[in-house]
This record gives structure tokens, C-alpha cells and sequence, in this order.
């Protein structure tokens, strides 16, 4: 079964919540009074504004820097290329020794003509 509670009953609950919500409020903060200088926010923002055109100055630099790097890096890629394509063209040991041979052999060809071929005087 359900309980009622009397009328004084119900009041001294609510008496009661309220000396606990008392007990729990905090004291009331003073709100600071924050003066800010004008002419020092003025001054610290001219001091950003030099900051920032360094920064962007800065930056354009070393874009132009490292445009320089990429078209150089193109350049010797193509100048690598033209390397390899003249060494795959090169002769090698090999070839140079495989000539040497030829010539040679052709020298003794010509030796051997000129040996049959008759004296001035004859």
C-alpha cells in the first residue's frame, strides 16, 4: 500500500532541500577586468605582419630554389640518357681487340701481296 505523508512532513522535506542546495552553491566569482593596451596589440600585430612578409619572402625563395632543382635534375636526366645511349654504342675491349685482329690480319694479307709482286728493276 502506498504512504502519504502529512502536509509538515512534506514541508520540512522541502526546508531540508533547501539548506542542502545553500550548503552546495559555491560563492559568486568577481569577474576580472582584463585592460588590454590598444597601441601594444597595435604594435604586436605590426611585428606579425613583418614576420609574415619575412616568412613569404622566404618562401618565394626557396620556390625559385627549388624550381632551379627540378629543371637541373631534368637536365642531367636527359644528359644520363645521351650518356647511356653513347656507351651502348662504344666499343667495347672486346670489339677494339676483335678489330686489332682484323687489321692484322688484313696487314698480312697485304704483306703477302706485296712479297709476290715482281722488284722495281724487273
Amino acid at each position: 500500500m502506498e504512504e502519504y505523508i502529512t502536509r509538515t512532513e512534506f514541508e520540512r522535506q522541502i526546508t531540508q532541500l533547501r539548506e542542502e542546495m545553500k550548503q552546495r552553491q559555491t560563492d559568486a566569482m568577481q569577474a576580472l577586468r582584463a585592460e588590454l593596451d590598444p597601441g601594444s596589440i597595435h604594435h604586436r600585430l605590426d611585428n606579425h605582419a613583418v614576420l609574415m612578409k619575412e616568412i613569404s619572402t622566404k618562401q618565394d625563395e626557396q620556390e625559385q630554389t627549388l624550381t632551379l632543382i627540378y629543371s637541373d635534375v631534368g637536365h642531367m636526366k636527359t644528359d644520363i640518357g645521351t650518356i647511356k645511349t653513347t656507351l651502348e654504342n662504344t666499343a667495347t675491349k672486346e670489339d677494339v681487340k676483335a678489330m686489332e685482329r682484323r687489321f692484322d690480319a688484313i696487314a698480312d694479307i697485304q704483306k703477302q701481296i706485296l712479297d709476290r709482286l715482281p722488284a722495281k728493276g724487273e
